[in-house]
């Protein structure tokens, strides 16, 4: 793909390479005149020039979208729900393509007419036979079944050390997160690794080998898995997102459904994609952990309205923590910081009313939790298609309960600070404010004193004549004093 896209004259300069084949033969310069591997713009450059293509050709807009959004670099992964579709699409795009210098070549479908008379650019046949996988962007697609499956190949004479482990868990690709129920056990090994502070090649604490070596025997079950990649109906009447969220002291999770109504009135849900993470080392509420959990699937719900071309009719997030849904019914500002921002999250990008109760034992994402092992998942029903009631009407649903407020919510309710304020009033402060000279304020102060010392019934003698030393002291520190209580009250 990089060699098609030609570089500006201006900058292959930028591209010059010294060869020097003999030692005995004079030194070589080449210059390059297309995008070339390893250089920093290479990806933006093809990439680019791939969608200016399809803008130049932009005689039918479906097909301009179509090489926008459905490429991946070189691959182009898209669909159609009908024959005519698909051919046209194929013809249309290849045309197009092949306009900018992109012959396309390698097609794959699961229907063979869409593959029926070779390449249309006159390129090398490729061709695959029925039963062997074609990897999509790291997944293994068998066409003749239209399904998606696993590849795990691990090597069992290798020691077991961290670094191995780590490396055996690299190999389950699972970027939709199909069976997070099993990798989040793997990552579970993995942070008890760390958590005992075991080196790079180290052997492994007992309890912890003997875990994996039980795990890792297991893990060849994933080859065995076969996945529908069809996760919706035809001509359906009505199509809805669905997604669960729970957890557990050691995980958190959710996983994403779409449920689709058929005109026979039948209905199809399918697992669509989940995430998995590890609770933290530092201890974490259970409680908290949920609602990291709620936070966890609406990024991934928010993922997957953006990046999936379908109109959803209705949309519901469900949780079992009725402590988790309590605080996001309150909103952000009832709580301590940590709820609160994570209930800001949530609210940011769903509302209260698609929040929704439901019980532990019907709720999917307890198996991704709690973990599952690799011979078990493909049993797992609920896993792969949601919870029974899922099979039914909505209106013959479980009735949603109304959420109380449990006790523990009062935990995180943020606390209330009232500031009193003592407003003090002293006539002798409007007193101070008709003087600008402080000797003749002293006197008058003085006087003052005197008459509240003379009117006292108490007063044995009485003050009078020209004000004494002490009596201008006793001013100077009545003074002192309002200024202090103005101040600092």
């Amino acid at each position: 793909m990089y060699r098609q896209v030609s570089v500006n004259p201006k900058d292959r300069d930028f591209q010059r390479i010294v060869w020097l084949e003999d030692p005995e033969h004079e030194l070589k310069h080449y210059c390059l005149n297309t995008v070339t591997y390893g250089t920093a713009s290479a990806s933006f450059l093809a990439v680019r020039a791939l969608h200016q293509t399809a803008v130049d050709n932009e005689s039918d807009p479906r097909i301009t979208n179509i090489v926008k959004q459905d490429f991946y670099m070189d691959d182009l992964i898209t669909g159609t729900d009908t024959l005519t579709d698909a051919l046209y699409i194929k013809g249309k795009i290849t045309d197009v393509l092949q306009d900018g210098c992109f012959p396309l070549r390698k097609w794959r479908s699961n229907d063979k007419r869409v593959l029926a008379g070779g390449n249309t650019n006159n390129e090398c046949e490729y061709t695959i036979t029925d039963k062997q996988n074609t990897k999509t962007l790291g997944l293994l697609w068998r066409s003749d079944t239209d399904t998606l499956s696993y590849s795990v190949n691990l090597d069992f004479e290798v020691q077991i050390t961290k670094r191995n482990v780590l490396s055996a868990i690299s190999k389950i690709f699972d970027p939709l997160g199909l069976i997070s129920p099993v990798t989040i056990r793997a990552k579970l090994i993995m942070q008890y690794l760390w958590q005992a502070k075991v080196g790079w090649d180290e052997p492994l604490p007992e309890d912890i080998y003997k875990s994996w070596q039980q795990f890792q025997r297991q893990l060849t079950a994933l080859n065995n898995l076969s996945i529908p990649r069809q996760v919706t109906l035809k001509e359906f009447l009505n199509i809805e997102l669905h997604g669960f969220c729970d957890a557990s002291e050691r995980a958190y999770g959710a996983c994403v459904y779409i449920r689709t109504t058929h005109q026979n009135g039948s209905h199809n849900v399918t697992l669509l994609c989940a995430k998995s993470r590890v609770a933290p080392l530092k201890r974490v509420t259970l409680p908290r952990l949920e609602l990291c959990g709620a936070v966890l699937l609406t990024r991934l719900i928010n993922t997957v309205s953006k990046n999936i071309s379908i109109q959803f009719n209705k949309r519901k997030f469900w949780c079992d923590s009725t402590i988790v849904l309590s605080w996001i019914a309150a909103g952000p500002t009832s709580w301590k910081t940590f709820v609160a921002n994570r209930v800001a999250d949530i609210l940011e990008s769903s509302t209260v009313k698609e929040w929704h109760h439901v019980n532990s034992e019907a709720n999917p994402a307890d198996i991704v939790s709690r973990g599952s092992n690799p011979e078990h998942i493909s049993l797992q029903t609920a896993w792969w298609h949601g919870p029974e009631f899922f099979s039914l009407d909505s209106e013959h649903w479980p009735i949603q309960r109304q959420i109380s407020t449990p006790p523990l919510v009062d935990e995180e309710a943020r606390k209330s600070i009232t500031l009193t304020f003592a407003i003090y009033n002293n006539e002798l402060d409007n007193l101070i404010d008709k003087f600008s000279d402080f000797f003749k304020l002293q006197r008058v102060v003085a006087f003052v004193l005197r008459f509240a010392h003379n009117s006292n019934p108490k007063c044995i003698i009485r003050l009078k004549g020209a004000l004494s030393h002490e009596e201008l002291n006793k001013s100077t520190l009545t003074l002192v004093k309002i200024a202090q209580e103005s101040s600092f009250l």
